[in-house]
């Protein structure tokens, strides 16, 4: 929320929900970032066409917005203000990762968490099939089938609840998880307001599956 009230957002997709993440990453980029006006309860459309954005941080002096297009590992810089206003520029690209959060690092910089560690070794999914539209597209069918007929099941059966768990762990972070092989590395990139990477602060044994946010605590 900025200084007049405006409520910055993104919408990861208009065609599925959040159950869904393994379509977000593999089909069609129809993602968008909003400003939503609670004061006349309307809502505009900053940008679409983005591929999974998540992540939205003001910039300090509020002329302008990062937000992360996760599936694309890059981040997007929007002008609110200014002489460039309307405009948008891609702030940082080919990340090791797939960017998630971004937060201030209360020296006027940024922390940008990457949920999905990703190189030449270790590639997302969307790396492996992003080439290959058939492949996505089949995969896509068979996972609609698959989706479809849990839906049913959990409507026509006592097993509403575990039909539910399977189909968000087919949908969602389950098998993007499972495929992976790069569980244990966390990686936090650290930016200049220009997007010049600072810095990154990895942990090549970490515990933690997904680093979504990085945000600096008071004694470091």
């Amino acid at each position: 929320m900025d200084s007049e009230g405006m409520i910055y957002w993104s919408d990861a997709s208009t065609s599925y929900d959040l159950a869904r993440t393994v379509v977000y990453l593999l089909g069609g980029a129809t993602g968008r970032l909003i400003q939503t006006d609670p004061r006349t309860n309307t809502s505009t459309v900053l940008m679409k066409n983005l591929h999974f954005p998540n992540g939205v941080q003001l910039v300090k002096d509020q002329q302008s917005i990062f937000v992360s297009e996760t599936a694309r590992s890059r981040v997007w810089r929007y002008y609110l203000k200014g002489e460039r206003q309307g405009e948008s520029e891609i702030l940082l690209d080919g990340l090791p990762g797939l960017p998630d959060n971004i937060r201030p690092n209360g020296k006027g910089g940024y922390y940008v968490a990457l949920c999905v560690y990703r190189d030449v070794e270790n590639p997302s999914i969307g790396d492996i099939f992003g080439d290959m539209p058939l492949i996505r597209k089949l995969i896509l069918r068979i996972h609609g089938i698959f989706d479809f007929a849990l839906t049913l099941l959990a409507k026509v059966t006592s097993l509403s609840s575990p039909m539910e768990r399977i189909r968000f762990y087919i949908g969602h972070f389950g098998p993007v998880g499972e495929f992976s092989k790069s569980t244990g590395k966390v990686i936090i990139v650290e930016i200049t307001e220009n997007g010049k990477i600072v810095r990154t602060l990895q942990n090549d044994k970490s515990e933690a599956r997904f680093s979504t946010r990085c945000s600096k605590y008071k004694l470091l």
